[in-house]
């Protein structure tokens, strides 16, 4: 069972200004354009399911798989390796590895290219437009590795994951042949991580994907909005951004520490638009009780905070031996009731500071991390709405990406070589300072 508490959600302040008439609007709209919410109706799942079925077999002959993809391409699967499949950082680990290459870093990309065995790896390069120019720059170099070292099967080590019918990548597969999953037109990235974009690198390492899929499917379910979690979840967060301005994503759901980095995209693409929306702010626990949370308690006054938690911790390491004096309340405890006790402590002193919805889960299974999952992009969706906004664009990320191309040297970019060349142009100002 998950569990949404809105006990101190709507203290130090915040009002619940959503009217019923509104309620009736988003709901007359949902059914509108549930068709085209293809994270929300699954209709894409069957098909998929026989995909993975394929990749299943394929994949016995891999060791490693190298991931290539950035910010919705990469951020779920992370956040879910990480949670479910932590060993992979520990000494003497010899299974399956996924490795998610999710930024630009030549050392660390030449370092794959070397390290790695071609034979026992695939590389899965994921991209719905295909063309984002970070991903694709590193699957020419992916692709120039494997060509090279396996001139005659190197195509079997090549996966895709893009649009079904249009792009670069696309293109790639009717040209070469490699095996490729679709991204469903009417699936945004950051809202993606229960297609072939998360399921085949978590598939890969055994993680059960069905169990995860039928916990989002469970939230996904809805009679009447106004009772949804998500509806109840979005409406908050709408009446907060009236006055605050930033939302804190405290996360002690332990172990599941890149679960906030995937949120963090997820919010702030979404909402991010017209002067609206909240900077989201994510937070582990207990660990940045020693690093933010004195910011949070005595810092500016403009936040609110969603606070996840377990409600059991199903590990524990007991200090079962004597102690020193000083630490004797420690004996016959565990690392879990320690956790805990830091979690109620934290949860207790922010709902004393700031609104504050607290979200419990029963434990750490795929079950429960699809249930977050579908619960904060539901949310996220009616969010938007109720801001009237999009929120399944991102129009403010282009503007950046068209400059790096003119830098580049693309073509068609008249009006951004202007811009650079203005930028570029300009005398060191006196107020630019050496150190």
């Amino acid at each position: 069972m998950a569990f949404l508490n809105l006990e101190a959600a709507y203290k130090h302040g915040i009002a619940h200004n959503v009217e019923e008439q509104t309620i009736v609007s988003l709901e007359k709209r949902l059914e509108q354009e549930y068709s085209n919410l293809d994270f929300l109706n699954f209709n894409y799942m069957s098909e998929l399911e026989k995909k993975i079925e394929t990749a299943s077999q394929i994949q016995e002959r891999y060791k490693n798989m190298l991931v290539l993809g950035i910010g919705g391409s990469a951020l779920g699967a992370k956040a879910l390796q990480k949670a479910f499949f932590p060993f992979q950082d520990l000494p003497n680990y010899k299974e399956k590895s996924l490795y998610i290459l999710d930024n630009i870093n030549p050392k660390l990309m030449q370092a794959y290219l070397e390290k790695l065995n071609p034979k026992d790896t695939v590389v899965v390069v994921i991209s719905k437009s295909g063309s984002t120019i970070e991903t694709i720059s590193q699957y020419f170099l992916a692709k120039k590795w494997l060509k090279d070292n396996l001139p005659v099967e190197y195509k079997e080590h090549i996966w895709i994951i893009t649009d079904p019918v249009k792009g670069f990548l696309r293109n790639e597969v009717e040209k070469y042949g490699f095996f490729s999953f679709d991204v469903p037109p009417n699936l945004g990235g950051r809202f993606s991580v229960l297609s072939a974009v998360g399921l085949v690198p978590l598939n890969f390492l055994g993680l059960n994907w069905k169990e995860l899929v039928k916990g989002a499917k469970s939230v996904a379910n809805f009679g009447s909005l106004a009772s949804h979690p998500a509806f109840l979840l979005a409406k908050w967060a709408f009446n907060l951004m009236q006055v605050k301005t930033e939302l804190i994503f405290f996360n002690y759901l332990v172990g599941w520490d890149f679960l906030g980095d995937w949120f963090a995209q997820l919010w702030a693409e979404s909402l991010g638009k017209d002067n609206k929306g909240s900077m989201p702010i994510p937070a582990v626990g207990v660990r940045d009780q020693h690093s933010l949370l004195q910011m949070f308690m005595q810092g500016q006054n403009n936040k609110g905070c969603l606070f996840l938690k377990f409600r059991k911790i199903s590990s524990n390491i007991v200090l079962d031996f004597d102690l020193p004096e000083q630490w004797d309340f420690l004996q016959g405890k565990g690392l879990a009731e320690i956790f805990q006790a830091e979690c109620l402590g934290t949860l207790m002193a922010l709902s004393s500071r700031m609104p504050l919805v607290e979200i419990e889960l029963e434990g750490p299974t795929e079950l429960e991390a699809g249930k977050i999952i579908m619960l904060l992009e539901f949310a996220t969706l009616l969010t938007g709405w109720l801001l009237q906004i999009n929120p399944l664009n991102q129009p403010g990320v282009e503007k950046s990406k068209r400059l790096a191309k003119a830098k580049l040297g693309a073509k068609g970019f008249e009006n951004e070589n202007k811009e650079l060349e203005s930028f570029l142009s300009k005398k060191r100002s006196a107020k630019i300072y050496e150190f």
